[in-house]
């Protein structure tokens, strides 16, 4: 059975918001947020892929974060939070948390790695909740039409809603 890993580097709460009606209606808003990368095939799902027969999972998941979208880091940074079957893989899944300003430079400086624009077409950030104010006009369902509507990449979408139940 092959082993890949996957990488789900997120935030506790987004507080910076570019609506200032919420901001004066509410104060801050603390919305986590999840990184996601928009793959080569049109799918998305997390950094991270095949692990190599030589490496530790963590060293290949670190090497293939590394090479996806150009962030370094040391194996006691991540922690992993389940493993599972999917198919003919056994998907190690590890987190990281990072606060709003560092996701945002994490995803800016994907665009200068090797593999920006062949296997990594960008980054971006989920915001994971459904946010719905009758007290604002900005309304929207959010999280849950992101499940619903999203082409994930394999166990993607498992892993999406394991990283869910771990966070909330």
């Amino acid at each position: 059975m092959r082993n890949v890993a996957f990488l789900i580097i997120h935030t506790k709460k987004y507080e910076k918001f570019n609506n200032e009606e919420i901001r004066s209606n509410r104060g801050s808003v603390n919305i986590p947020l999840m990184l996601m990368i928009n793959r080569w095939d049109g799918k998305i799902g997390f950094p991270g892929g095949n692990i190599n027969e030589n490496e530790t999972i963590k060293d290949g998941l670190l090497r293939e974060v590394r090479e996806e979208i150009g962030l370094t880091l040391v194996p006691n940074q991540i922690s992993k939070i389940e493993e599972f079957t999917f198919q003919d893989k056994k998907v190690h899944l590890f987190v990281i948390q990072t606060d709003h300003d560092s996701m945002k430079e994490i995803i800016r400086n994907s665009t200068y790695c090797d593999s920006f624009l062949k296997e990594n077409q960008g980054c971006f950030a989920v915001q994971m909740t459904d946010f719905n104010d009758e007290s604002t006009r900005f309304q929207t369902v959010g999280f849950t039409d992101f499940l619903k509507n999203s082409n994930f990449a394999g166990s993607g979408q498992i892993e999406v809603e394991i990283f869910t139940r771990y966070l909330f």
